[in-house]
């Protein structure tokens, strides 16, 4: 416990403290007595909660509009996915289908809707399972690696580095094909065909943002890289490929390293989007 120097030198003081005045002694780690109401006053780090040391002041109801952004996107993959479970509420689920189908008839494509509110579902769980475990929203937001001082050259060159990685992937396995004559068929061209142009511009542009909050930003640190980059590689299962599947996790392995190393985020975010950015190309240079 921290000590008055009531030595002869202070002894001036030590009266002057009687009298009812605030003499304050300095001491180490910032930490300030108040002899005169015996107070401590300490400002050091290492007691102050990490979650709370900034953004003290935050929107009021942050929580509930995550959690309605949560539930709304649950209940437009349900609509997207079988119009059919549309029987409860009627008059809800009857302004939801005039309103995106009918009315706006360039969004009038299911599996798209579908895609699309799934990908969203990703970073909405992440944000509303934090929130409600009581952490505010900027810390959880630097847990993350979403905070603007990850943005740096040095990361925006990593993130080149994770697509050139996944370039070289391509190449090795398109050599492997013609050594062994085995075939590696991906069906992206028959999941994307027939899909609309504005699903072609969310895969590239917000699905990768989504897709590495959850997988990279919030599985790694808890279930490792391994175990993120399988359920990464589960969740393209619907490609019906295998080297879709491999391909999927190999990238999860890299882009999960490369998180745990930098704690950034954006590497993998710029990554994914590149990789997805020449897919798609690619399919419309086709002519799909």
């Amino acid at each position: 416990m921290a000590r008055l120097n009531t030595s002869n030198k202070n002894k001036t003081a030590a009266k002057r403290s009687k009298t009812g005045k605030k003499i304050y002694a300095p001491m180490p780690s910032g930490t300030f007595i108040n002899a005169g109401t015996a107070k401590i006053n300490s400002t050091s780090a290492d007691i102050l909660s990490p979650l709370k040391r900034r953004g003290a002041k935050e929107l009021p109801g942050i929580r509930y509009f995550f959690y309605f952004m949560l539930f709304t996107s649950i209940y437009f993959i349900i609509i997207s996915s079988a119009p059919e479970a549309l029987a409860f509420p009627p008059y809800v689920a009857q302004a939801a289908v005039s309103f995106m189908y009918n009315y706006y008839g360039i969004f009038a494509n299911y599996a798209a809707n579908s895609t699309i509110a799934l990908s969203f579902f990703f970073p909405l769980i992440v944000f509303s399972y934090l929130l409600a475990k009581g952490n505010r929203l900027m810390p959880i937001i630097r847990s993350l690696g979403l905070s603007r001082d990850k943005i740096t050259l040095h990361n925006i060159g990593l993130g080149v580095v994770v697509f050139m990685a996944i370039l070289a992937l391509e190449f090795g396995m398109g050599l492997f094909e013609q050594v062994t004559h085995v075939s590696l068929p991906t069906n992206v061209n028959i999941v994307f065909s027939g899909m609309p142009l504005y699903l072609y511009l969310f895969t590239f542009i917000v699905a990768p943002f989504n897709e590495e909050t959850l997988f990279r930003g919030f599985l790694v640190p808890r279930i490792g890289i391994i175990g993120s980059s399988l359920i990464f590689a589960i969740l393209h299962f619907g490609y019906g490929s295998v080297s879709e599947l491999a391909a999927a996790f190999i990238f999860g392995l890299i882009a999960g390293y490369a998180f745990k190393k930098t704690k950034s985020l954006y590497v993998s975010i710029l990554g994914h989007a590149l990789v997805n950015f020449l897919t798609i190309a690619l399919l419309l240079l086709s002519g799909i």
